[in-house]
């Protein structure tokens, strides 16, 4: 196809057809049509295809040229499973209005606008986007606007402006991305991601009971979802380019978390989810609680949550709030201090309740905030624990005859 022919047309080589609408008036219905096109600009007026066939459009340019420039297109299939392939091409939005399941195959195609599907829960739209160019840029596979009521969705080294739309009625099928970034934040779920970035962070993502896991991804900005969610993050960078000073985790649900780091140099990360779950190994939880430069110094916005941890023969944890409270031996297999939490020198109480005989309680802490934390059983201190005695794990232990707390020792935290 080239717009340059203004001769007789029949689609050869010698003689292309001029236009997309003209290409497939000349081409009997029910054929799978394949357009090769050259450099161009093509149809100004909204294109309407489809039908009992499969359609295949690439622009006979470089993957980072896409000088073949195609205007909106509407896609009406009839054929069940249909696809509609587009490579090397500028386009502005695909509306799927099919009255079938149909595919959407995008290659090295650049959208100034949106895909829309048909979604209905009868009617699926299948979106798949990629490159042949293994990088995620703005001249190559990228959507800037918004996908929306499809179905599920698969990207590979794409840049995705707004994957905002709520799937198709009743459809949780997990979108998978691989090596892609959200220029804004996502809010369609489940989502499988491998190398992906999202400097907007993970704003209100949707999707009740839904499983997200993020492998090797970076996240530069809060996290929120609506309904109870299930998120894990592993080998993942937190906070590595923050924009802001702090990072909000204010997830309902569980958010599991395994040798990630929150890599920030100024600011500190915020659990204020009321109804956070959090699930930490030992690798993460030491770059999260942490103080200094390249940590998240976590700090905690709501009442004493405790955190499950991950690692075989740790204990789960209890955070220490900024008052002055009693934690028993039964409140936790252990209590943590987040570096940041002191606002003033604080006492706290040890209680044998829940204790037997011998029974160790630890105590992590992660940094006073500069203030003393004392420790006392029945009023008598324990153990005044200094700013400049931390990082280390303190461990307190019930008496033979369960009647007083020692203080053991400490174990500084490599």
């Amino acid at each position: 196809m080239d717009a340059a022919n203004v001769g007789a047309a029949d689609g050869s080589i010698a003689r292309p057809f001029a236009s997309p609408t003209a290409a497939f008036a000349g081409t009997a219905a029910g054929l799978d049509v394949t357009l090769l096109i050259a450099p161009g600009v093509y149809n100004s007026v909204a294109l309407t295809i489809g039908g009992a066939r499969n359609i295949t459009m690439v622009g006979l340019c470089q993957p980072t040229d896409q000088s073949v420039t195609i205007g909106a297109i509407n896609l009406a299939f009839t054929l069940f499973n249909a696809t509609l392939t587009l490579q090397n091409i500028a386009g502005t939005s695909i509306a799927d209005t099919s009255a079938t399941n149909s595919n959407i195959s995008l290659i090295d195609t650049h959208l100034t606008g949106n895909i829309t599907g048909s979604g209905t829960g009868t009617t699926n739209t299948i979106v798949r986007m990629s490159s042949v160019v293994p990088t995620a840029r703005a001249t190559g596979m990228a959507v800037d606007g918004a996908i929306s009521s499809v179905t599920q969705v698969f990207g590979e080294y794409a840049i995705i402006a707004n994957f905002s739309g709520s799937h198709a009625t009743s459809e949780t099928f997990p979108n998978t991305f691989d090596n892609c970034t959200f220029t804004n934040s996502p809010t369609t779920g489940p989502l499988l991601c491998n190398e992906c970035a999202f400097p907007a962070g993970l704003a209100g993502l949707i999707g009740t009971t839904t499983v997200n896991r993020l492998t090797n991804c970076s996240i530069d900005a809060g996290f929120t979802s609506v309904g109870a969610q299930t998120l894990y993050l592993t080998d993942c960078r937190v906070g590595a380019g923050a924009p802001t000073t702090t990072i909000t985790i204010g997830w309902t649900g569980t958010v599991s978390v395994r040798n990630t780091i929150f890599p920030m140099t100024s600011g500190h990360i915020a659990l204020a989810g009321a109804s956070l779950a959090l699930q930490l190994d030992a690798a993460s939880e030491r770059s999260l609680f942490s103080s200094g430069s390249g940590n998240g110094q976590a700090t905690i916005a709501f009442a004493v949550p405790g955190f499950q941890a991950l690692d075989q023969g740790e204990s789960n944890a209890l955070q220490i709030d900024d008052a002055a409270a009693t934690y028993t031996f039964n409140s936790g297999d252990r209590l943590v201090l987040a570096a940041t939490k002191l606002t003033i020198d604080r006492t706290i109480q040890l209680s044998l309740t829940g204790a037997a005989a011998l029974d160790i309680l630890p105590l992590d802490v992660y940094g006073t905030n500069g203030h003393t934390l004392t420790v006392q059983f029945a009023s008598v201190t324990i153990k005044a624990i200094a700013s400049t005695d931390v990082p280390a794990r303190y461990l307190f232990q019930a008496s033979e005859d369960n009647t007083i707390i020692v203080y053991v020792g400490a174990e500084n935290f490599q």
